[in-house]
């Protein structure tokens, strides 16, 4: 649970920064560098949606055999 956390507080920190950045993006370099932030965070909010996922799945499979 900790580590679901943990991946959702890292999505919104890098979407965050990649929205910050956004604003003040006006060459090539600082947009390529809100690319690679945005992907982080895609690949972190995927990993946290994930891990949620198997948890609902393990608390529906514990209430169904409880």
């Amino acid at each position: 649970m900790d580590h679901l956390r943990y991946q959702i507080a890292r999505a919104d920190a890098l979407l965050h920064a990649a929205d910050n950045l956004i604003e003040r993006v006006g060459d090539r370099r600082r947009r390529e560098h809100v690319a690679h932030l945005v992907d982080l965070a895609k690949q972190a909010t995927a990993t946290a949606l994930a891990m949620a996922a198997d948890l609902a799945r393990q608390l529906l499979k514990g209430r169904s055999e409880g």
